[in-house]
């Protein structure tokens, strides 16, 4: 039983007449020495746990998304660190949104962040009211088929 990481979503273009596998992430053992540790983290949404609040919660404005990002990133961030590891070893991000990635891409600098491959999903996580959604990965190996 290994851990695997997974994000639900609604795509907006094209959205799929039933539920659909698109991707999936998992770990397994190696014997192999690795420069650090592969990782996966699903979903974080622009929410806070405690008290339950949506960040930027109603603000479609180019500021709200920038917000919504901040904190999310921030959030990862903690996240990655708390696994022990490094936020700089990170080799994919993967954004849900339905909103223009326009106010992001300058925090993908901000959070050191800029020379990694960014894959957007036009899409909405699965609970209203978030919008915003964002998971990262560091693997050394990646398979597409």
């Amino acid at each position: 039983p290994f851990p695997m990481a997974r994000s639900n979503v609604a795509p907006t273009l094209a959205p799929p007449s039933t539920n659909t596998l698109f991707a999936f992430t998992y770990s397994t053992t190696t014997t192999e020495a690795q420069a650090h540790p592969d990782f996966h983290i699903s979903g974080k949404a622009e929410i806070i746990d405690e008290p339950r609040q949506v960040i930027a919660e109603g603000d479609p404005s180019p500021a709200g998304t920038e917000k919504k990002a901040s904190y999310v990133f921030e959030q990862l961030k903690l996240r990655v660190e708390e696994l022990g590891c490094r936020w700089s070893d990170i080799t994919g991000i993967q954004i849900y949104t339905p909103r223009a990635l326009d106010p992001v891409l300058p925090l993908l600098k901000r959070f050191g962040l800029a020379n990694v491959g960014v894959t957007l999903h036009p899409a909405y996580p699965p609970v209203a009211p978030y919008e915003f959604e964002v998971d990262v990965r560091s693997v050394g190996v990646e398979r597409v088929l």
